[in-house]
């Protein structure tokens, strides 16, 4: 093995929104640096560890999202617990699932609330009528977005328990207990595509810790998960997209330690998924209450937090929001955000300032 490592530099794009740049010392010994990337979830999965088990520890974050993916989240997979919850259940019947799927209800219910219900767990019948994930470019005639909006309630979806008792804090799970999700109608169906991929770096750090990896920087799709320290003693630098640029421009970066604690940024923006029809863009983030994609004036929200699914819902629904409440709500949950407007102004909560860098000068701060 060769004492001087090599130095791991750059921005790698992940995903069309968020890239990570990844250093290791010069002339560091600890730990050799190891980057792969894989695919899964429909984007880009790229790690970078630390550890004495580099390639091994690396393949197993790639497997862990995989597995999250196929056996879990996904609503195409057929097997997966939402696709089965999706195609099996049964109205006012309540279905079993995994202490895991309740939790992540249950969030996904508790942001949304905080935000006027605009973060849908149940947007799938809405976002399959737009298509836009598949590559439609062209909008749906007016009826048939009324009539999938129709079916776009998250007040109707229900965690219980054995006894029928309706839980509404993820607090009040215990992983030994049994737990139904309960639909008050048929038509309705469960899509994770706000918070599936925050999700995913959550189930991560887990991993990375089973694993005893010293350090790591996880990026899947606009999720980015850092984890532990890197030998040199050096923060994690985020790259954040130009939104209104070309695939590999970025507009600033963020910097932050992970070694107290995990840290998850995660981006969502109008640019990551569109078409443009009659000079207007069209993008994948839609609201369930207009049945059209978020026309706030946000196009790119960047959340800082201790949570990968909190940090990738709120992403979302800062998009959702006008700027000034999407601030509130983000403080709310004790979380950090940076967003840009279509006019390039910035607005940031206090941390996020003190870790942000501008590099792209078209860019101001408000």
């Amino acid at each position: 093995m060769k004492n001087k490592l090599a130095l791991l530099s750059g921005i790698l794009c992940i995903g069309l929104v968020i890239a990570f740049i990844f250093y290791t010392g010069k002339d560091n010994q600890k730990k050799k640096g190891y980057t792969t990337t894989g695919f899964a979830m429909g984007t880009a999965v790229t790690v970078s560890v630390y550890s004495d088990q580099g390639r091994q520890d690396a393949d197993a974050v790639i497997d862990c999202v995989s597995r999250l993916e196929r056996e879990q989240i996904s609503w195409r997979i057929e097997g997966a617990e939402v696709y089965r919850v999706n195609h099996e259940y049964k109205a006012g019947e309540p279905y079993e699932i995994s202490y895991d799927l309740a939790s992540a209800v249950l969030q996904g219910k508790e942001v949304s609330a905080a935000g006027d219900d605009l973060l849908a767990l149940t947007i799938r019948p809405l976002a399959s009528c737009w298509g836009i994930e598949d590559g439609k470019k062209e909008v749906p005639e007016t009826q048939k977005i009324e009539e999938a909006c129709s079916v776009v309630n998250d007040s109707k979806v229900h965690i219980v328990d054995e006894q029928g008792k309706e839980l509404t804090q993820v607090s009040e799970l215990s992983e030994d207990g049994t737990w139904y999700v309960l639909f008050d109608e048929t038509g309705l169906s469960l899509d994770f595509g706000a918070m599936g991929k925050g999700i995913a770096c959550d189930r991560v750090a887990e991993r990375l810790e089973e694993n005893q990896v010293e350090g790591a920087c996880v990026a899947v799709g606009g999720s980015v998960l850092c984890y532990g320290a890197k030998p040199d003693g050096s923060g994690f630098r985020i790259g954040i997209r130009d939104p209104r640029g070309n695939e590999n421009d970025m507009m600033g970066t963020v910097e932050v330690r992970s070694d107290k604690h995990p840290v998850y940024i995660s981006t969502s923006g109008d640019y990551e998924k569109y078409f443009i029809q009659d000079g207007k863009r069209y993008h994948h983030i839609l609201n369930p209450k207009t049945g059209y994609p978020a026309d706030t004036g946000t196009i790119s929200a960047t959340v800082i937090c201790e949570s990968g699914a909190l940090s990738d819902a709120l992403s979302t629904m800062c998009i959702l929001l006008p700027a000034d409440r999407a601030l509130k709500l983000v403080k709310s949950f004790d979380a950090d955000v940076i967003l840009i407007d279509k006019d390039k102004n910035i607005y940031m909560t206090e941390q996020a300032g003190k870790q942000f860098t501008i590099t792209n000068g078209d860019y101001k701060v408000k």
